[in-house]
């Protein structure tokens, strides 16, 4: 992709250029982010545990620790929880917090689920660039690799089940993807 004199790539010009070239894959960085995470589907109507609203609300400043995610959706069928699982949230700690879902729960397809890893796309991106998305999960769509994607306005996280993580970065280099193992 090309950028600015200034190295931006939030250059309007540099996306549109990317656009009308683009090939098969985009040359952009994707930082394979250093954490787990933990996916929640739950009933709609429950109350977000204290322990995850005081972490959205006040994430920890430590310096040297990892990086937090965490992402909340809630819609009239599910609410839908994203969070990285490190120091500021273990999976076990998610789970308690959240309750084991009762059978009926289960049968309406609640539940937790992980440990996935994800990748970022380095951004920000504009908005004026089309079909990244696309194209990284088409990359791993034909390697049967299905994706859980989450969008910020800077960017795009996609995570993959644990088991297809190396799968995952091996056909993203293959094809063409600059993957990168360390998060900024």
């Amino acid at each position: 992709m090309s950028v600015d004199n200034k190295g931006n790539i939030n250059d309007r010009e540099a996306a549109e250029n990317w656009q009308s070239n683009k090939s098969q894959y985009p040359n952009l960085d994707v930082l394979v982010q250093p954490d787990e995470y933990m996916l929640a589907r739950l009933p709609p109507t429950l109350r977000l545990p204290t322990p995850l609203l005081e972490l959205i609300s006040n994430p920890p400043a430590v310096e040297g620790s990892e990086p937090l995610f965490c992402t909340v959706s809630r819609t009239h069928r599910e609410l839908s929880i994203l969070v990285s699982t490190g120091t500021h949230f273990s999976a076990t700690k998610l789970r308690s917090q959240l309750g084991s879902p009762g059978p009926e729960d289960e049968a309406d397809g609640f539940g937790i689920d992980g440990p996935w890893r994800a990748f970022r796309i380095r951004g920000p991106m504009q908005f004026h660039l089309v079909g990244v998305l696309l194209e990284f999960s088409k990359c791993l769509a034909a390697h049967s690799i299905s994706i859980f994607a989450v969008s910020t306005w800077d960017t795009d996280y996609i995570c993959v089940k644990q088991d297809n993580f190396d799968a995952a970065c091996d056909a993203l280099k293959q094809d063409g993807w600059n993957v990168v193992h360390a998060a900024d």
